[in-house]
């Protein structure tokens, strides 16, 4: 399991990244909107953690693929989305990369890659 403060670290880092590269994010979210993107963090973070007890990579995919199912039909591009899962993984990264570590890493990588794939149909 990953740990809470790490967990915390992870969700900042990926709520800095959408405020330096979506900076209108900032214009068109009251301070609740803009609370969602941790909170919606946290969620991938619990759905990823999910899968290691079993390592059942299908898990996180098939929430991935929820997840961004939910997300467009509320106005919110795939491209964010996966830019968490990208921005996830390199915090991650930065992290001495134990076996569930690496797991982690891997299976954003591959939630990120199902996500650019959605985008090219």
């Amino acid at each position: 399991m990953i740990r809470q403060e790490i967990k915390e670290e992870i969700v900042e880092h990926v709520y800095e990244r959408y405020l330096i590269h979506y900076p209108e994010l900032m214009v068109y979210y009251d301070d609740i909107k803009l609370a969602h993107i941790k909170q919606d963090t946290l969620y991938h973070l619990e759905h990823l953690e999910s899968t290691w007890p079993m390592k059942m990579d299908v898990i996180f995919l098939d929430y991935t693929e929820w997840v961004d199912t939910v997300l467009t039909s509320r106005g919110i591009e795939t491209k964010l989305l996966e830019d968490c899962f990208i921005w996830m993984k390199e915090f991650m990264l930065s992290y001495e990369q134990d076996e569930e570590f690496s797991y982690y890493t891997s299976l954003l990588s591959q939630a990120a890659q199902l996500l650019q794939n959605e985008k090219s149909k």
